[in-house]
């Protein structure tokens, strides 16, 4: 090897070297906290289908919490003709977090999934929201991503579809107000509510917010739900106090 070209090897090492350790210490925007919930299928021929399926966030580095539309039950259930279906949390500056279904708890009478992580796999703390009380009419916000949007780079792996990174995801940045509290009942075709304690908010139902955190001062009160069938222009959002 000559000398010119060793130095270029060298030098090479040396900046990855330095520069992994503040990638990975680099702090996150508080616009930027929230995970894609990723849902794919295929077959050993590498056909794949899915993508992103909503949006979760973390309330402990080992709890996160979802729409139970956005991650339920049929997420894990391969599509006719498909041997493999897979689930994860995605986010561009960490590792992707594959979800088994002995990670998750359903709770589908009130549109909420809880994932439980092992405590190997818990995420930095700065990925954490706490949570906050609710005010009347108080200034929210939310984020997410859109459905179906551009997100992790597949490969695939013998008859297996592997993440190969995450170079960008369609982000979704919203605000708005508590409009009014209210114990809901409804039956759609993907959300049922029973009794269940919400919050109606102003800001529109973006497909692909669902599952995000609804946040006063950045601070987590509700997960969104669904858009408000009467005005089209607002969002519904569970409580998630006692969750």
């Amino acid at each position: 090897m000559g000398l010119r070209l060793l130095n270029q090897v060298l030098l090479a090492v040396w900046f990855f070297c330095a520069c992994v350790p503040q990638i990975a210490a680099a702090s996150v925007s508080s616009r930027e906290k929230a995970f894609a919930v990723f849902v794919i299928s295929y077959d050993a021929r590498g056909e794949v289908r899915g993508g992103v399926a909503g949006t979760a966030f973390f309330v402990s580095s080992t709890k996160a919490l979802t729409a139970y539309h956005v991650l339920q039950e049929a997420s894990f259930t391969p599509r006719p003709g498909h041997h493999r279906a897979r689930v994860w949390l995605v986010h561009e500056r960490t590792a992707p977090i594959e979800i088994r279904p002995t990670n998750v708890k359903f709770d589908p009478e009130n549109d909420l999934t809880a994932v439980e992580l092992e405590a190997p796999r818990a995420v930095d703390a700065k990925y954490v929201f706490e949570r906050g009380g609710a005010v009347p009419f108080s200034k929210v916000e939310t984020q997410g991503f859109l459905v179906n949007s551009a997100g992790p780079v597949l490969a695939r792996v013998g008859a297996e579809i592997e993440i190969l990174s995450v170079p960008r995801l369609e982000r979704v940045h919203l605000t708005g107000e508590i409009v009014r509290q209210a114990r809901v009942d409804l039956r759609a075709a993907d959300v049922t509510l029973k009794a269940t304690p919400c919050f109606q908010v102003s800001y529109e139902p973006v497909r692909g917010i669902s599952g995000g955190p609804l946040l006063i001062n950045g601070k987590v009160i509700g997960v969104n739900s669904f858009g408000d069938p009467d005005s089209r222009a607002r969002t519904w959002a569970v409580a998630i106090q006692s969750f």
